[in-house]
């Protein structure tokens, strides 16, 4: 990448003819998914939502917000405890909704409560919203793709869901180095 020493002596970076100081937003996406539903996992961690892409610049810093919805379902275990964890994805490689294989983590997450009554009860469950704040480097200048993952624990589902009510919301912003 090509640089300069602005006046207080960080580096910045040169798109074009313009000069941007180290930290300047240059450029920011939105996605707002509803049409993935909701899915379903049980004990093997599986990508929940269709991933979302944007052009990425090698050397970049990429700041990622997103919100999704989960549900921790009970399934068929004697558990007092209902519990799933979810997981954020960046790379180079289109990943879709079912799928096993993953890129690199960007940051994980467990999501549970305890449940009331009869530990035998299959159903109990919980509405929740997952919402990291995740940063990576680009190194290499493509397509990336981030998505979720998520898998149920000791016999439990773990559930991601989108719609027009609720959507998947990401918000991404590519910052110089």
């Amino acid at each position: 990448m090509s640089g300069i020493i602005d006046t207080v002596g960080s580096k910045s970076g040169i798109v074009g003819s313009d000069v941007y100081p180290a930290g300047h937003v240059t450029n920011s996406w939105y996605f707002s998914e509803t049409g993935d539903g909701i899915y379903l996992v049980n004990a093997t961690e599986t990508v929940t939502v269709d991933a979302v892409s944007w052009s990425a610049i090698s050397g970049r810093k990429y700041f990622i917000s997103t919100q999704i919805s989960c549900r921790p379902y009970k399934g068929s275990e004697n558990n007092v405890t209902i519990g799933m964890s979810i997981a954020a994805y960046v790379g180079t490689t289109a990943r879709s909704q079912g799928n096993t294989a993953f890129d690199t983590t960007l940051g994980q997450g467990y999501i549970a409560r305890n449940v009331f009554g009869s530990t035998t009860t299959v159903g109990g469950h919980m509405y929740t919203h997952w919402s990291p704040h995740l940063s990576f480097t680009a190194g290499s200048t493509a397509t990336h793709y981030f998505y979720i993952s998520a898998v149920g624990t000791a016999g439990q589902n773990a559930r991601t869901y989108n719609n027009a009510v609720d959507p998947w919301q990401t918000i991404i912003m590519e910052v110089m180095p």
